[in-house]
């Protein structure tokens, strides 16, 4: 991940290349402000003039600059942040089907926005203003320096026990950002879950118990948070200190070098004014440092979530299939075995129905032939090619689906038919007519254009079912996959839309369901029952 933000640096070097100008002219200034100081005590009108010109100038030009630097560490941040989020999506949906399911989709949820709004606050933005503090002390040291060496001693000394002070309190907080990480995610599995299940919760009167477990998760992260909180202040008092010492102590040095005149008044308002630029990094830095360093943790739990566990071994595109052939194929859960030694063909062009009982494997089947699990046993061979060797992108280019389970985006019904591809106006109304949603489109306000909310929300289980049917309709494939399709269709425009499919030549249709159509059973070339 960190090589995601490194594509930045460039705009990051510029951004600091903008606060070094920033710093210098802030420096050049206070030297003009000692000028001025100097020339009022020896009132000469003269040099006060010139010096205050060249100080209004120099105030206008660090203005502009200033505007500048804001905007350039914003682009940086921006584009920091963006290649991070970009990379991280592009590794998940680089995973494939059946790796993806391996983990809790809150998982993947808890990454994107905990564990990157913590790279993107602890690690973008604190890589920036620990360098641009680094940069301002430098500046500011040889400044001091030029006044009196015995004050930059005094001030080097301070800023040492202040940096220890920061690497011991990042060393107890890394423990607990890499706890409260895990936490984190833990509260997201639970919240997706309870909502998912909200009908249950309230039907079942569960809802002082979920309420009671949610407090609980709740309170353990905020345990963590007032652990690191705690361990902040503790750090922060002690920088204080360190703070008032360095101020009191540097105005001790200086006066008292003014009094023995080994320095001037003007060199007093010169340190003055830079002071701040001593300890304000300083105490900054110290607050930074240990988030900053605390965030190994996090990219390493991003990594683990975002690299796939084992190699490919997809090597062999297809561009059509002809023939499917189900070997030996064994499968389960755990230590339920649902399917074992099945033994299958599935020719081009033919129809096939598959029908058993409840748990005897029937949708276990498809979601191997649509590569959302590895065979455990025996194989599926595509055109005498084991599946597993095919890739899945040129497979899933030669198939179609039809669910039992319909998603729809919160967008228009044509983008959630279409699924946003490119397809004629003919080719559309055409899916529509023979997925039986002409009456519902014609119905709507704003027909193709009408917005679908929330999953469906706002449409019948029925309609999400002919939609889902729609979709599989436009394809392009050789292989229709139909998992209990028709459940949610009344009669006739399941055994309609059925047969319309049916008669689809030169496509391969295997359907799974407990729905049967008397009528339609002839249209089928085979009958396959699994179990008992």
């Amino acid at each position: 991940m960190k090589k995601d933000i490194r594509r930045s640096y460039g705009y990051l070097s510029i951004a600091l290349i903008a606060s070094f100008i920033v710093i210098i002219l802030d420096v050049y200034i206070s030297i003009n402000i000692g000028d001025m100081a100097n020339a009022a005590i020896s009132k000469d009108k003269n040099l006060f003039l010139g010096a205050a010109k060249i100080g209004i100038i120099c105030s206008l030009i660090l203005l502009l600059v200033n505007i500048v630097s804001d905007y350039l560490y914003n682009l940086y941040k921006l584009k920091a942040t963006s290649n991070l989020k970009c990379n991280y999506i592009n590794k998940i949906f680089n995973k494939r089907i059946n790796e993806y399911q391996k983990e809790n989709i809150a998982k993947y949820i808890s990454g994107f926005t905990n564990d990157i709004s913590t790279v993107e606050k602890d690690y973008v933005e604190n890589i920036y203003s620990i360098i641009k503090n680094i940069l301002r002390l430098i500046v500011t040291f040889v400044l001091i320096v030029s006044i009196s060496v015995r004050l930059l001693i005094f001030m080097v000394l301070l800023g040492v026990g202040s940096t220890l002070i920061s690497i011991l309190a990042a060393k107890f907080m890394k423990k607990y950002y890499k706890k409260r990480s895990g936490l984190y995610e833990e509260l997201s599995v639970y919240i997706k879950e309870i909502l998912n299940t909200f009908h249950i919760i309230k039907l079942n009167d569960i809802s002082e118990k979920i309420k009671s477990s949610y407090l609980n998760k709740v309170e353990k992260v905020e345990n963590e948070n007032y652990k690191i909180d705690k361990l902040d202040t503790i750090s922060g008092g002690l920088q204080e200190l360190f703070s008032k010492l360095l101020f009191i102590g540097t105005y001790v040095i200086i006066l008292y070098c003014t009094k023995e005149g080994i320095i001037t008044l003007g060199s007093v308002f010169v340190v003055g004014k830079n002071i701040q630029y001593i300890i304000n990094p300083i105490i900054d830095m110290t607050t930074r440092i240990p988030s900053f360093i605390s965030t190994k943790s996090v990219f390493k739990r991003l990594e683990e979530i975002k690299e796939s566990s084992f190699e490919s071994d997809e090597n062999v595109k297809i561009s059509n299939l002809e023939e499917i052939r189900i070997e030996d194929l064994s499968f389960g859960y755990e230590d339920e075995k649902v399917l074992e030694n099945l033994n299958l063909t599935f020719k081009k062009g033919h129809k096939y129905l598959v029908v058993g009982q409840s748990g005897c494997g029937k949708s276990t089947m498809l979601k191997l032939m649509r590569k959302y699990y590895l065979p455990q046993g025996g194989g599926i061979y595509v055109d005498n090619i084991n599946l597993n060797d095919i890739t899945s992108d040129s497979y899933y280019k030669c198939i179609s689906n039809i669910e039992q389970q319909v998603f729809l985006f919160e967008d228009t019904l044509k983008n959630n038919i279409t699924l946003y591809k490119n397809y004629t106006e003919e080719e559309i109304e055409n899916a529509i007519n023979l997925s039986g949603l002409r009456s519902f489109v014609d119905n709507l306000p704003n027909e193709l254009e009408t917005m679908i909310l929330d999953n469906g929300k706002n449409i019948s289980g029925g309609e999400k079912s002919r939609i889902a049917i729609a979709r599989s309709l436009l394809m392009k494939f050789d292989l229709l996959l139909i998992d209990e399709a028709f459940a949610n269709l009344d009669y006739e425009t399941a055994k309609n839309i059925e047969s319309t499919i049916l008669n689809i030549p030169d496509i391969t249709v295997v359907n799974v369901s407990h729905v049967i159509f008397e009528n339609n059973k002839t249209l089928y070339d085979e009958v396959y029952a699994l179990g008992s």
